[in-house]
This record gives structure tokens, sequence and C-alpha cells, in this order.
């Protein structure tokens, strides 16, 4: 339940986030991001908690979200530095893990 705490947490930080306020040095903390990624991902990958309940389909197509979304934020340490899509594509991702996660934490 942990880490889906504070997945929301950090997605609630995303959604007062506005990609055209990221050219200032208030831009969402990616490290924040992916470290959340990445307890949600072993968690997946253990089949712990809600997302024991996933079936293959659904796990794997979470795993492919958190690649696309962390191949995004390789390398940076805040969205200042993506360029406009690619924040645009960082939000969207998030909203996608974020539907993903919430369906797992109702069925279980």
């Amino acid at each position: 339940m942990r880490p889906f705490f504070l997945f929301v947490v950090v997605l609630l930080a995303a959604s007062f986030f506005s990609p055209s306020a990221a050219s200032g040095s208030e831009g969402l903390a990616l490290d924040a991001v992916r470290a959340e990624q990445l307890d949600i991902r072993d968690e997946v990958l253990a089949k712990r908690g809600a997302y024991g309940d996933l079936s293959n389909a659904e796990r794997s197509r979470l795993l492919s979200q958190q690649d696309r979304l962390l191949g995004l934020i390789e390398g940076k340490q805040s969205m200042d530095e993506l360029s406009e899509p690619d924040r645009i594509k960082v939000l969207n991702q998030l909203e996608t893990i974020k539907a993903t996660t919430r369906k797992a934490e109702a069925g279980h």
C-alpha cells in the first residue's frame, strides 16, 4: 500500500504542474518520479499487493508504460530539462500508469 500512497503524492504534484511553467526552476522533480516508478515496478515484478492480481497482459502493459516513462526522463533531474512535447508525454504516461494502478487497487 505504501508505494501506491507515494505514487498518489507524486501524481498530485504532477497534476499541479503546468507544462508551460516548466521553464522555471519549479518543475516536477524527476528523481521522485523515478524512485516511485521503481518501487511500483518492484511490487509488480514480485506480484505483491494489488499487483499480484494483475493478469500477465496487464502486468506487461504496466511495465511497458513505465519503460516509456523512464526512457523519457532518463538522465534528467527535473521537467525543466525536457522539451514541451516530452513534458506532455511524461504527464500522459503518469496518467496512464495512474489509471492502471487504480484499477489494480480497485480489484484487490
